[in-house]
């Protein structure tokens, strides 16, 4: 699940291991890295309750928000990791987005990208569907760091400690004092 490695989500994921016959060394699918989790307050606290052209992507849906307790109407909890950000649309053609945990609005697509684990430079492009789609079809980026870290040893390059990756995200120093290991000792 990308919350065991410091992404604020839930997300499931199955990922498939493999390396070619004549590389003998075997890639270790990384351990659970954080201790506590990384929460939505964590993601995306400092971000302008509405939307704000002077934030890169901070913009959205006029879709209502509605609490049913299906997939993009739940309630959402500052204190826990979000639901997981789908790419997928609705039946009658928009994107599935979660409301905003104070139920004013629905996330904004800066909102769900560092849900995601996308830096704040990171710019989408197209309509705000287009941008919910390209968010939620991702693999959250720092948990393909950790899963791509592990084949470095089998290409004999110098592990990367992810400490000293710049991020541009507001919760990296949160991950780092998480950690449990660095998982490459």
């Amino acid at each position: 699940m990308s919350s065991s490695f410091g992404v604020p989500q839930n997300r499931k994921r199955v990922i498939i291991f493999g390396t070619r016959v004549d590389i003998i060394e075997e890639p270790v699918f990384p351990s659970v890295a954080v201790e506590d989790l990384v929460t939505l307050k964590h993601a995306i606290y400092d971000l302008p309750l509405e939307y704000d052209d002077s934030v890169l992507n901070h913009s959205g849906t006029k879709h209502k928000v509605k609490i049913n307790n299906y997939v993009g109407n739940r309630q959402l909890d500052w204190d826990k990791p979000s639901p997981t950000i789908t790419g997928r649309g609705s039946r009658s053609g928009g994107a599935v987005i979660h409301p905003h945990p104070n139920r004013h609005r629905r996330l904004t697509v800066r909102e769900c990208a560092r849900i995601q684990s996308f830096p704040d430079d990171f710019e989408f492009v197209g309509s705000n569907g287009a941008c919910f789609a390209q968010i939620g079809n991702a693999v959250p980026p720092i948990m393909a760091f950790f899963i791509a870290s592990q084949f470095r040893a089998l290409f004999n390059k110098e592990k990367i400690e992810f400490s000293k990756v710049k991020w541009s995200l507001p919760y990296e120093k949160e991950i780092n004092k998480r950690l449990i290991s660095r998982l490459f000792d």
